[in-house]
Formats: C-alpha cells, structure tokens, sequence
C-alpha cells in the first residue's frame, strides 16, 4: 500500500518542531484534514530546493506568505507575541513563520483549508466533484439529489469549491509547488498519464548508487545503536534522495564548490564519483555489504547518518577532503 508523508509544525518548549508520519489512501479518505499536513510537507521540500540549489532568496520569501496565507492564517498572533516567539528561534526559517502569523485582513483560512482538501480529494485520491462538495463543502445544507432545491446548491456551491481549487493551483504554479504529489503508476486510479511537471527524471538517471538502492528498497528505517539514538532533525539522513541527479544522491550531500570546467552532467558525474568515495570511507570494513539483506541495509542506514552528520559541520572537512582530484 503507497504511503504519503504528512508534516506538522508544533510549538514545543517556545520552538517550532516538524513532526513527520505517514499516511495511507484509507487514512486520506477518512481524515480529509491530513491533505493540509501533505501540503506543508510539498512546502517544506519545495523550500529545501530552492536554498539547496542556490535559486533566488526572494522565492523562498515569497514560498514562506504562502505558506501562512493557506496554511497557518488560521492561527494569528498579535505583533507582540509573534516577535516574542521570534526572538525565542535559533535559525531565519523558523522567525520567519513566526513573522508571518502576524495577524492581518484577508481571505476566510475556512475556505483555503477546504480548497487544499478538495484538490488532494479530487486528484490524489480520484474522487469525483459531486463526491468531493458532498464531503467537503462548509455551507452547513443539503447537497442531495433528492430535490431540485438541494441540486441547485450542490452545482452553486461546486461552483465555488472549483473556483478555489483554480485559486490553489495557480499559486501552487507559481511557486513550483507539487501538490498533490504524483503516486507510482501501479497506484494510480485512471489511466490517464501524469503531470508533464512530474516526468522530469531522465532516463540516464534511473540507475541507484548501490548503497541507496539497497536501502530504499526496504519500507522503514532498519533499527540500530545508531539509528535509535538519532534526533528528530535527523530524519532527512534517510530520505531526501535525489531522482534528478545520476545515483540518487542525498540531497543533503554537499555540491561541489570549486567547479571544474564542464557540462552540468560531467559536474554530476563527479559529485557521484565523490559520494561513492566518501561513502566507501565512512562504511570502512563494511563495504562491500555483503550478509542478510536487512544487515546491509542497517550498515548503509548507519553510514549515511555518519556522512550527514560531518555533512552539516561547517568546521569538520573530512567529505570535502575525499574529493577527487581532476586535471
């Protein structure tokens, strides 16, 4: 069964704290609310790209009052709660959503919330209109067949869900925000084709680094020493991996900085070369995997949070010292 991931950001001792799960199609249908959590995941990744990739700081400012324009204008602070809370955070993403909750004049949150729900409904979950305003729609009457008073309201106020969900998708267009996520081909409903925006992985490119594609191939993250001890902000270790760049490499990896002369795919070849280095380095006596299949995945599980971890040390050079040396 296809899972999707849910994010949630929660205060927790004065801080903002994402705390991700997992959903299935049945869980989707029954709690239409969850489609929220699946935007602010859709969010989160989209802002992650654009700093990962260096694209222009503006989008990501422009990415954050989207956020709070459909998400969190629910749940305003006065300006003097908000910069308070803004003090208490230790990193610009986290003031920011604290400086856009600032209370202000604008478009019902009750309606945006019920357009989120709607699109994901209608696409992700292959709901027909009728069936989606039946469930959805927040006008408090009828929407049966029963009577011709009660089909009246039911095309009116499709009418207007539609017109949100227009609404949703040229902001989400404009952002570069996929939403609702694509589902693999055995898991789709129609036979119509995806999204072009979702066919975006070159052919070239469908070949995982070894070590990854043992370990996506498992369903959760095998249970280690390591893995037991991590910490919430670890979570990114075992699944941002990249299906647009030869490999599957980590997001999180670090891109090369001092670029030698050549083509973006020759630049993307290198860095492959390099995570095969760096990860043959922290494995050690581990590589090759070779024993039961779950034991693999548990070295590979180990080795990547190793490699993250000195991966986001500014001051520790072990990868960047494992790079190769072209002339």
């Amino acid at each position: 069964m296809w899972h999707e991931e849910v994010r949630q950001d929660v205060m927790e001792d004065g801080k903002l704290k994402s705390i991700v799960s997992d959903h299935t199609d049945p869980e989707f249908d029954e709690m239409p609310e969850l489609a929220i959590g699946v935007l602010q995941n859709a969010i989160w990744f989209r802002g992650f790209v654009i700093l990962h990739f260096g694209e222009d700081p503006k989008l990501l400012d422009e990415l954050f009052k989207f956020k709070i324009e459909w998400v969190y204008r629910g749940q305003p602070l006065d300006k003097k709660t908000a910069y308070e809370l803004a003090l208490q955070q230790d990193n610009s993403w986290d003031v920011e959503m604290a400086l856009l909750r600032i209370k202000r004049k604008g478009r019902p949150i009750k309606s945006r919330h019920t357009a989120i729900k709607a699109l994901f409904r209608k696409v992700y979950l292959d709901k027909s209109w009728k069936e989606v305003t039946q469930r959805l729609c927040q006008c408090g009457q009828s929407h049966d067949d029963k009577s011709p008073e009660d089909k009246l309201r039911l095309q009116l106020c499709q009418g207007r869900l539609e017109a949100e969900v227009r609404l949703l998708k040229k902001e989400l267009k404009k952002y570069g925000v996929v939403f609702p996520p694509s589902r693999p081909k055995e898991t789709q409903t129609t036979h119509e084709p995806p999204p072009q925006e979702y066919v975006r992985v070159p052919k070239t490119h469908s070949i995982q680094h070894p070590a990854i594609a043992i370990f996506v191939d498992g369903d959760s993250v095998p249970e280690t020493q390591m893995t037991r001890e991590s910490h919430d902000d670890e979570i990114d270790t075992w699944y941002m991996f990249n299906p647009w760049e030869p490999g599957w490499i980590p997001m999180w990896f670090p891109q090369i900085r001092s670029e030698p002369i050549g083509t973006r795919e020759e630049l993307q070849q290198r860095r492959l070369e390099w995570f095969d280095r760096a990860f043959r380095h922290f494995a050690g006596t581990d590589w090759p995997l070779r024993g039961p299949l779950e034991s693999q995945r548990a070295v590979v599980a180990d080795t990547l949070l190793r490699m993250y971890r000195i991966a986001r040390d500014e001051y520790n050079t072990e990868i960047e010292d494992l790079q190769p040396l072209y002339s």
